[in-house]
């Protein structure tokens, strides 16, 4: 039997507002929704392949937008990141949601 993971669960007046996890627990999934943002910038992805510990997502400025990506467009939108690279980043630069879970930093 697998060991349940550790989850938080953040509460504010008896009502249940995010689940999430570190990080450092973060297994990732194909169709995982990333949410990346750095000075000034973000772009919203879904992780499209995992190969050897590194993640392709295809992006976009707006999460709808994400789902009318013509086929030809995909490629040049794809960028790779390494899950070493999410899981050392601060500061809130990803965050992750799977299974209606928030992965973030610590």
């Amino acid at each position: 039997m697998q060991k349940a993971l550790p989850t938080r669960i953040h509460v504010d007046s008896g009502v249940e507002l995010a689940k999430y996890r570190s990080f450092a627990t973060y297994v990732p999934k194909i169709s995982d929704f990333v949410i990346w943002h750095g000075w000034w910038k973000r772009w919203y992805g879904i992780v499209t392949d995992i190969d050897n510990g590194v993640l392709s997502i295809l992006t976009e400025n707006l999460p709808k937008l994400l789902f009318t990506i013509p086929e030809d467009e995909r490629q040049k939108r794809t960028i790779k990141i390494s899950l070493t690279k999410i899981r050392s980043s601060r500061g809130g630069e990803y965050h992750i949601i799977q299974d209606g879970i928030w992965y973030v930093d610590d």
